[in-house]
């Protein structure tokens, strides 16, 4: 694998080649998205403070490094890179949620794939910084996305306003979803 469920100390920008995110279902490791040229490998692990990304090749591979203190600072200080990065959900979070939901709902006959569709199709993400209230849309919950939210986990939700703090030196990410779908 090119990274396996650790968070990595640099992302890499895949340049030529493809690559696959794999994922864990019923002892099971599948396939679930091909990445490509100009996309990030170990990006969701970092913004989200929690590895959820096991990536392999699909045939030969060319990436470029980037150390995780230049990706901080581009983020710190590169507007269009942090709205960028806080505005667009990674693939890899979509499925820790779809994992997340599925293994608590042991009743479900839900598979992960669809509740994976599912997700991408009605997810919005909402970013908050440190100290700063969450504010949460009249009819909706804010499900928890990042691992560096004070006394939260991912996959909690929220369903009402509070003071979100955190550790580190992203933003939380959180995620809204409509009541009534949820």
């Amino acid at each position: 694998p090119i990274c396996a469920y650790v968070i990595p100390n640099q992302v890499l920008i895949l340049l030529s080649g493809k690559a696959r995110i794999i994922h864990d279902d019923q002892d099971k490791q599948f396939s679930s998205s091909i990445l490509s040229n100009d996309e990030f490998l170990g990006l969701a692990s970092i913004l989200t403070a929690e590895a959820c990304e096991t990536i392999g090749a699909s045939d030969e591979v060319i990436c470029m490094g980037l150390p995780d203190n230049i990706l901080i600072q581009l983020y710190q200080e590169e507007l269009k890179f942090r709205n960028w990065c806080n505005q667009t959900i990674q693939i890899a979070e979509i499925y820790r949620l779809s994992k997340i939901f599925h293994d608590k709902s042991a009743k479900t006959k839900i598979k992960i794939d669809e509740l994976f569709k599912f997700l991408s199709e009605n997810l919005k993400p909402q970013v908050i910084s440190n100290g700063s209230e969450l504010k949460i849309k009249e009819g909706h919950i804010n499900i928890i996305g990042s691992a560096n939210i004070v006394n939260k986990k991912i996959g909690d939700t929220l369903i009402k306003n509070e003071v979100i703090n955190t550790r580190g030196p992203f933003d939380a990410r959180t995620f809204t979803l409509p009541v009534e779908i949820y």
